[in-house]
């Protein structure tokens, strides 16, 4: 049986594990917030739809949370399974304004009952409204 004394190194290792694990985190939230010219749409094109934006914005979020699902002790296939579900709704109602012939999820859902809607003669940057989603 392993005393008290055996395990420490062990939980040193554990933390050092969680330190390097922010880290990277924080790494890759920083380069997701990199602005690259693919997505960037000039200001005049702004009324653009949501599909004629670069979809690397939602993909860098996916591969994030992918990362995170593989290396999150605790993040069981029912976990993140909630977590994708969630973070994929919230990124379609974020641009879905912008998205001709579709309509919001508010009120088909249980407990989502209202979403703030676009309005009518702004212009949106929908790859900035998926990210900040």
């Amino acid at each position: 049986m392993k005393t008290h004394q055996d395990m420490i190194p062990f939980w040193r290792m554990v933390r050092k594990f969680t330190v390097m694990l922010v880290f990277a985190f924080y790494g890759l939230f920083l380069d997701s917030c990199k602005v690259k010219e693919s997505d960037l749409v000039p200001a005049s094109d702004n009324t653009a739809p949501a599909d004629q934006f670069s979809a690397e914005v939602a993909t860098k979020w996916a591969d994030l949370q992918l990362l995170l699902t593989k290396t999150t002790a605790g993040y069981t296939p029912p976990v993140a399974s909630r977590a994708y579900g969630l973070a994929g709704l919230t990124m379609y109602e974020s641009v879905v304004g912008g998205l001709p012939n579709n309509q919001s999820l508010a009120g088909q859902l249980s407990a989502l009952t209202t979403l703030p809607k676009s309005e009518t003669g702004k212009d949106y940057n929908w790859a900035l409204s998926a990210n900040a989603a």
